[in-house]
């Protein structure tokens, strides 16, 4: 199914009144914000762009999970269901508290453009993902996020993450930003077997990162391939990348969840507007026109 390939196309009926054919916003709207959600960022914008559209936002080559929380009439808020806008029915859950989490209805859900939703520290508010996102063992995958942090209530403010113990000790792996040492963007992944950890960090105002700005919004990306481990940060259609070889096999767990806003008892302070994981090394090309589609709805 998709929008018509000629004739007549309504704006709303790009938006919201055909079903799983539209964008999927509520009012208002323009073409432009329309536009920005499928990811037809030329200009000028049209409403011939829209023929054969198979709605739901912008989507990037086959995740196994997308929330686009762009797609404002896609998320209701009396019910704690966070639907996979990838259209494979991986559903996730906002929830409260860490574990796996005590199911709650979707709180601080802001449908103006561009939409998103809150995760905070102080009422334990985050998304729990699909299982699929776990990635444990060697498997390749790519977890991808668009967030901004507005304050540190703890200093490891998870981005995506899948970590928790076994006993007393760290198992699993995380995205997070910090403010330990500088402000960072980090990636750590615990041996399942050894109990050893490496991390990879992104240090804002060094090596042509620009200073972090409270409350502006970044894209962050994590990719696990081939016995190697990269983290990627966007700012301002800017990429900056870290690599580095690893070979540990992640342990998870049935009582430990994969979540967006996060890291073990460390939440986000702030919000997330995209969550995309890929059971693949997604490559800098895909993840670089990613960002290049997705960006103007909050640069």
């Amino acid at each position: 199914m998709a929008l018509p390939a000629s004739g007549t196309l309504e704006l709303s009926r790009i938006a919201n009144t055909d079903g799983a054919n539209s964008v999927g916003i509520v009012t208002p709207y323009t073409l432009r914000q329309l536009s920005i959600l499928a990811g037809k960022t030329s200009t000028p914008n049209s409403i011939s762009s829209f023929y054969n559209y198979a709605g739901y936002g912008y989507k990037n080559s086959s995740p196994d999970i997308l929330h686009d929380f762009g797609l404002s009439n896609r998320y209701p808020t009396n019910s704690s269901n966070i639907i996979d806008t990838s259209g494979n029915g991986r559903n996730g859950t906002f929830v409260t508290g860490t574990g796996n989490g005590t199911a709650t209805n979707v709180t601080g859900y802001t449908t103006s453009f561009p939409a998103n939703i809150a995760t905070q520290t102080s009422s334990q508010y985050a998304i729990k993902l699909n299982d699929i996102a776990k990635y444990g063992g060697t498997q390749s995958f790519t977890w991808l996020v668009w967030f901004r942090c507005t304050s540190f209530p703890t200093s490891y403010n998870g981005l995506i993450s899948c970590e928790g113990r076994s006993g007393s000790t760290p198992i699993g792996h995380s995205m997070y930003i910090s403010n330990a040492s500088g402000t960072t963007i980090n990636y750590q992944r615990w041996d399942g077997t050894t109990g050893n950890q490496q991390t990879i960090s992104l240090t804002f105002g060094s090596g042509g990162i620009p200073a972090f700005v409270s409350g502006k919004w970044y894209q962050a990306v994590v990719i696990y391939s081939s016995g190697s481990m990269q983290l990627a940060l966007y700012v301002n259609g800017t990429g900056y990348t870290i690599t580095t070889a690893n070979s540990y096999s992640v342990a998870t767990s049935a009582s430990w969840s994969c979540f967006a806003g996060l890291r073990y008892n460390n939440w986000l302070d702030g919000n997330i507007g995209y969550v995309a994981c890929y059971s693949s090394n997604l490559g800098s090309q895909a993840y670089s026109d990613l960002s290049v589609n997705t960006r103007l709805r909050y640069d």
